[in-house]
């Protein structure tokens, strides 16, 4: 994770630009990672929970207490990577895993999000910190609560069912207020943290392209718009990565909007790698400093101006 390396020690000296993309700053304690006493998002999956899954998955009446750690270590080291991870896999969607953890060593103990503001901590290197307008419908998209499915004939010509809304304006609500909320957390406070640390090479950007089409199956537009993780086919010049067609093209159409979007990311992301600047756009539009915007409005760069 992009921001991680920003605070971390280990890093310091072996990377030289950063670019983070729809990124958060949450992280925990080791306590709370290992175990949990109060019920949270994450206390379900904690170190402790999980180990007493796989415990009594082995059909062992004893306790996770009457095992030595040299005997946890090894029944953990003998398991695959898929037989570990399939215990975290299975868990209610308004759960969480305990990712990041301010273990004093990688991440500073005072936690990610406080040592971004920190001089001591931060590794100062020009930084861009964005996100999408639209991220949760990545995961709206998939909720029974906001969607429902049609398994009709027209739909079964692209072997894909028929997605539908079932309230738009619930939708979008959910949807404007979640992925702001991203938004505050992973750009705005990241970006002012590090400019108080003293790092004047910022930059800022929002991705607001949704240039999709209404289909059989699904109007792409107000279903995903600019979403997670929508960018990086763009940015990599290579739309196949979602699956290839059908769903390449009913994500990404052909259009200019799709050619000059995708042109002009890489052409900044290119142009930030060698010089430490975004540069300007193939119409000639500067992406300018994050300092240079007006401290009052802070305006991100936007995507769809560029040509």
């Amino acid at each position: 994770m992009c921001l991680s390396l920003l605070v971390s020690k280990r890093a310091k000296g072996l990377f030289h630009k950063a670019i983070s993309m729809s990124g958060y700053t949450e992280s925990i304690s080791p306590e709370n990672a290992y175990r949990q006493d109060n019920e949270s998002f994450t206390s379900n999956h904690t170190s402790w929970e999980v180990v007493n899954r796989i415990i009594a998955s082995k059909q062992n009446s004893k306790t996770q207490d009457e095992y030595s750690k040299i005997e946890i270590r090894n029944f953990l080291k003998g398991m695959s990577g898929k037989e570990f991870y399939d215990f975290y896999y299975e868990r209610k969607n308004y759960e969480d895993i305990p990712l990041l953890t301010n273990d004093g060593y990688v991440i500073p103990s005072i936690g990610l999000r406080d040592a971004l503001s920190k001089k001591e901590y931060v590794n100062n290197v020009p930084t861009i910190i964005g996100s999408n307008r639209d991220e949760v419908k990545f995961w709206l998209a998939f909720s029974d609560y906001l969607v429902s499915v049609d398994y009709s004939v027209g739909s079964s010509i692209f072997n894909l069912p028929k997605i539908i809304i079932k309230d738009k304006g619930v939708y979008e609500a959910f949807n404007y207020y979640r992925s702001s909320a991203w938004k505050v957390r992973g750009v705005d406070e990241p970006l002012n943290s590090l400019e108080n640390a003293g790092n004047t090479n910022l930059y800022s950007y929002r991705f607001d392209w949704d240039d999709q089409r209404r289909f059989v199956v699904a109007n792409f537009k107000e279903l995903f718009g600019a979403t997670h993780a929508l960018e990086i086919p763009l940015l990599a010049g290579d739309t196949a990565l979602v699956g290839g067609p059908p769903v390449s093209n009913f994500i990404y159409p052909r259009g200019f909007s799709k050619f000059y979007i995708s042109r002009n990311m890489m052409r900044f992301w290119t142009n930030f790698a060698k010089n430490g600047v975004p540069g300007k756009s193939t119409n000639n539009i500067k992406w300018s400093l994050y300092s240079e915007y007006d401290s009052n409005k802070k305006i991100l760069h936007d995507f769809r101006q560029q040509k």
